[in-house]
């Protein structure tokens, strides 16, 4: 108050507010020193569990490495795995990296991997693909070099000529011109035509680096055509799995263009079809799922280290690396997890090397019918013993009742001549056909039942009773509603 008793204007603006007086009274109960411990403690609690969801990750993908990288592979083993891998490119294109490096310039570790993979020990180190050759100079040859038809501009390296050039006159190689293999590995450098920006490539030319984008394997020559092995980015198809194999014949590709080319130093490997009869396996994980979980913590060490602790945590639960199949056992099974059973196009069995697809959505028509319906494998198996390609010839029930129409002899069921392993037994609703039934190839028979494979259904090998009476062999029905009609035999 002035001397006369009345409140200035100095001495109201310095009296607190009844909400500022309240916030006061409550700053005062607060124990800051506590607060900070339990801010502490929480801190201190999410590091431990990132560093133990690392250390599981890192576990994790080294015990599966183990399991299916178990020795150093002979040439004929590395053979019969390249072989595999374009064979079955159309149904099963494996990967060969883990979860947290599918990103970015990490796709060379599916190269780094994929070599490291097939020869069965971990030769060569793990970086980009720009700095890929730096960091296995021990381990590469340089057998062939384009730079010159390349310049910087801006942040881009662009083609300034576009060069043709020919697999066949720059690799070494062995066998047939028309099937000219090679018998080394081959590793190209490549770089995108639309890149946008080059810039940790043009930074690291002081360091040693090379201009290249992306790394591809060189998998073989095969019926006339080279074929290559890489990782794409971006796929912007649902479900799409980013691995893919490319026909190299002839001038590359016209979305990329080939820098280099290095040899993996002794990588001696027979001829074609010389090697072991094999398969690679792979239930891919989702790609779009597991591209979600990376990235946030940026593109350095603390990065990858977050991204190997979510991908652990939230990632699916597909495979880090591929199977190897013995594909001289006749029947295998190589079904999925259950959390991945619906994926469709894995492959989920092989009988006589022709492999058992899972078709789990809607179908298509492909090079041997539907896929990947009954009849669509019915189909390759027959195929693959010399038979015509039945494609566009009915459902399975026309396996038994137009067989003949087939080059395939039909036995009713209850015939004098039970059924025997490579016959196609059919099942039809109602006996008298125009009704799509089910079809499967018999596998085994005994005195007690006949065993078969499938596919586009629920259970890939399927027994059912095989029983001699009245003077014939019946064999059980498939389901209540799915008798079995007969079986047809291959005419020889």
């Amino acid at each position: 108050m002035d001397k006369y008793g009345i409140l200035s204007r100095s001495n109201l603006d310095n009296q607190p507010t009844a909400m500022e007086a309240e916030m006061l009274r409550i700053l005062k109960r607060i124990d800051f020193k506590s607060v900070l411990k339990k801010l502490a403690v929480l801190a201190g609690f999410m590091v431990l569990i990132m560093t133990v969801g690392h250390c599981m990750a890192k576990r994790s993908i080294n015990k599966e490495w183990e399991e299916k990288v178990s020795k150093k592979r002979t040439p004929e083993e590395v053979r019969g795995l390249l072989d595999s891998i374009v064979k079955h490119r159309r149904m099963n294109v494996p990967a060969f990296v883990p979860q947290n490096m599918w990103h970015r310039e990490m796709c060379a570790a599916a190269i780094v991997n994929a070599v490291n993979f097939f020869l069965g020990e971990e030769r060569l180190k793990m970086s980009a693909a720009w700095n890929f050759y730096q960091a296995n100079k021990e381990q590469l040859e340089l057998v062939y070099k384009r730079t010159e038809d390349f310049k910087i501009v801006g942040n881009q390296i662009i083609e300034t000529y576009d060069r043709p050039f020919y697999l066949s006159e720059i690799l070494k190689s062995d066998g047939e011109k028309r099937n000219l293999t090679s018998n080394r590995l081959y590793v190209i450098g490549y770089h995108y035509h639309e890149t946008r920006s080059d810039e940790s490539i043009i930074r690291s030319l002081n360091n040693g680096g090379t201009m290249n984008s992306h790394l591809m394997l060189v998998l073989g020559r095969y019926d006339g055509f080279w074929w290559g092995y890489h990782m794409l980015h971006h796929v912007k198809q649902p479900k799409a799995v980013p691995f893919r194999i490319d026909n190299l014949s002839g001038m590359m590709p016209q979305w990329f263009d080939a820098m280099y080319i290095w040899e993996v130093k002794n990588t001696d490997l027979p001829a074609k079809w010389s090697g072991a009869r094999v398969a690679l396996v792979h239930h891919t994980p989702d790609y779009e799922q597991i591209t979600s979980l990376l990235g946030w913590g940026g593109r350095n060490k603390f990065g990858f280290f977050l991204d190997s602790v979510l991908t652990y945590f939230f990632g699916s639960t597909g495979e880090q690396f591929p199977r190897v199949v013995d594909l001289r056992v006749p029947v295998v099974s190589t079904g999925p997890t259950e959390s991945l059973k619906n994926r469709r196009g894995d492959i989920v069995g092989f009988y006589k090397g022709v492999a058992v697809v899972r078709n789990g959505g809607t179908s298509q028509r492909g090079t041997f019918g539907l896929e990947y319906e009954c009849v669509e494998f019915i189909n390759r198996f027959l195929y693959s013993l010399g038979h015509k390609n039945l494609t566009q010839m009915g459902n399975a029930d026309s396996y038994f009742h137009d067989a003949r129409g087939k080059g395939l002899f039909p036995y009713k069921n209850g015939s004098a001549a039970p059924p025997q392993p490579d016959d196609i037994i059919v099942f039809d609703k109602d006996g008298l056909g125009g009704t799509p039934g089910h079809a499967a190839v018999v596998t085994t028979v005994d005195m007690g039942r006949v065993c078969m494979i499938q596919q586009n259904t629920d259970v890939t090998e399927q027994c059912l009773p095989l029983a001699y009476k009245q003077g014939g062999w019946h064999v059980g029905s498939f389901t209540k509603d799915l008798p079995c009609v007969g079986w047809s035999r291959r005419r020889q």
